[in-house]
């Protein structure tokens, strides 16, 4: 038997020992780069390695703000009697971006749109859906040449 280490012949019994995780059958040399041996007392197993997580597969619908959202929000806002200041402290945001928002300077990002929809309890935000093929109503099937723009000749 040969030392899974160094190569040498193994005089006698082998060890068993575990070298970067990985149980190995060694000669007395090379046993002095064990992390540890088995039935050897005091030395415990190695802990496991915590598996990483698998990542969520989270289906992301499309989506687009409706035309003037800016005034749904700022009526929706003032409905409650709030500021702009009182509803970015709500929604852990600056004032400025508030304003931004509804004067439609700046779209918000989907979580701060949630938050606002929530909040506000208004729906400032549609699906897009579909293929824009098949959303067109049509009695014969589409060709080739009804999609693909054909350059002539001269």
């Amino acid at each position: 038997m040969y030392c899974e280490v160094c190569g040498s012949e193994i005089r006698g019994q082998p060890r068993l020992v575990f070298i970067e995780r990985t149980e190995m059958k060694v000669c007395n040399r090379c046993r002095k780069f064990a992390e540890q041996s088995r039935g050897v007392k005091g030395l415990k197993p190695l802990p496991k390695r915590p598996s990483k997580p698998k990542p969520k597969v989270v289906s992301k619908k499309e989506y687009e703000l409706i035309e003037n959202y800016g005034t749904i929000i700022k009526k929706a806002r003032e409905k409650r009697d709030w500021t702009q200041e009182d509803l970015s402290k709500r929604v852990n945001e600056k004032s400025s971006v508030i304003a931004r928002i509804e004067t439609e300077k700046m779209t918000p990002n989907e979580d701060l749109l949630k938050k606002i929809e929530r909040l506000l309890e208004i729906n400032i935000k549609q699906e897009i859906g579909g293929d824009p093929l098949s959303t067109t109503p049509s009695t014969k099937s589409l060709t080739l040449g009804d999609i693909a723009k054909i350059k002539k000749k001269e």
